[in-house]
């Protein structure tokens, strides 16, 4: 009688395989083999705990989470809001068609935005985008203008448009560049939770940088850099 053939290396790859399988724990309660155990952990999380890891997602990572599963569709637009222009696109044209369609979108409130340096003709651009409902709250600004390829910066800047000045209340962090900060009167100058504040190539006078200081009643933290305007300064902590 012929001894039996012995066992193909297909054959034993396989054997392994299901021995492996026997050997491993059986899934977690509620989940199956093949489910992705790490699916199964996100979903188990609560909405407003998923909603706090969406708003720290860079912008685009953010939006697109509303493609993971029906759950999630949802879940950006209930979270705070973190529009970051600079990463959307290469192109200026479609960072702007990208942040106006964001803007359109997302009812709010807001946690942050960053408007990338754009051109002057731009303006009444930004300054609907500074007044869209979906910046409710808003707790971190960083804005201005794309300054000029070369130096001296070209005197006046443009001036930061009025509507930034409606998030005074709520403000946390303010980075603000290449721009004209005229003077204003002291009661719209008032950012009582504003703990850090950065001011570079920004042209301001010092009478109008003392105002902006004085309702800065929390500040932490203070960067004026590049600055044209300001001859003298006195800070009183």
């Amino acid at each position: 009688m012929d001894a039996p053939a012995p066992p193909s290396p297909a054959h034993n790859l396989k054997k392994r395989k299901f021995d492996r399988l026997d050997e491993e724990e059986p899934p977690p309660e509620g989940g199956r083999a093949g489910d992705g155990v790490g699916l199964d952990l996100f979903n188990a999380l609560p909405d407003d705990l998923l909603c706090a890891i969406i708003s720290r997602l860079p912008t685009k990572d953010g939006a697109r989470t509303q493609a993971l599963a029906r759950r999630w569709r949802p879940l950006w637009r209930s979270a705070p809001l973190n529009l970051v222009g600079h990463g959307l696109s290469g192109q200026v044209g479609k960072r702007v068609a990208y942040i106006s369609k964001i803007l359109a979108e997302h009812p709010g409130p807001a946690l942050r935005l960053s408007i990338p340096c754009l051109h002057e003709r731009y303006h009444d651009k930004i300054d609907g985008w500074l007044r869209s409902q979906a910046l409710t709250d808003l707790q971190e600004l960083s804005f201005g203008y794309d300054p000029p390829g070369f130096r001296p910066y070209r005197l006046p800047p443009p001036p930061i448009p009025q509507s930034a000045l409606r998030f005074a209340p709520t403000l946390r962090v303010a980075r603000i560049s290449y721009c004209y900060f005229p003077k204003l009167p002291a009661e719209s100058l008032n950012f009582p939770q504003l703990k850090q504040l950065t001011t570079h190539a920004v042209t301001i006078s010092g009478d109008a940088l003392h105002s902006l200081l004085s309702g800065c009643l929390s500040l932490e933290s203070l960067v004026l850099k590049d600055n044209v305007g300001v001859g003298r300064l006195r800070i009183s902590s």
